[in-house]
């Protein structure tokens, strides 16, 4: 297996900012952040940009577009529209580190088409 960032120079730290040893070119994680799902829900998406419902309590959202959909949904800020965004077809998912859903905003190609949505929160 290659190693990961050979010829970049990083540093990694731990959750209290301590620098950790990795002399030997391999990381091995010894401890995870305990991550609790807080909410999933299924949204109807159409042609105009659509504010994500208020979840307060989240670090991360995890989108993905119906793999039945017709058509693709763009993901981004208030302005987000067929060609402002990040584009989603049948089947794509994207994640986004934020502390309130309602920051995203979606658009679709189309009336009718279906965003999944999970939440990840402590």
């Amino acid at each position: 297996m290659a190693n990961v960032g050979v010829g970049i120079s990083r540093k990694l730290i731990d959750q209290d900012g301590d620098a950790l040893d990795n002399s030997a070119g391999a990381l091995n994680v010894v401890e995870s952040i305990a991550d609790t799902i807080t909410h999933n829900a299924m949204l109807d998406i159409d042609n105009t940009a659509t504010v994500l419902p208020t979840i307060a309590d989240c670090r991360e959202v995890f989108l993905q577009a119906d793999e039945d959909n017709s058509g693709y949904i763009m993901i981004g800020a208030s302005g987000v529209s067929d060609n402002r965004g990040m584009k989603l077809n049948p089947g794509d998912t994207i994640v986004i580190a934020t502390d309130n859903s309602n920051n995203i905003y979606a658009w679709g190609s189309a009336a009718n088409q279906n965003l999944r949505l999970m939440t990840v929160g402590d």
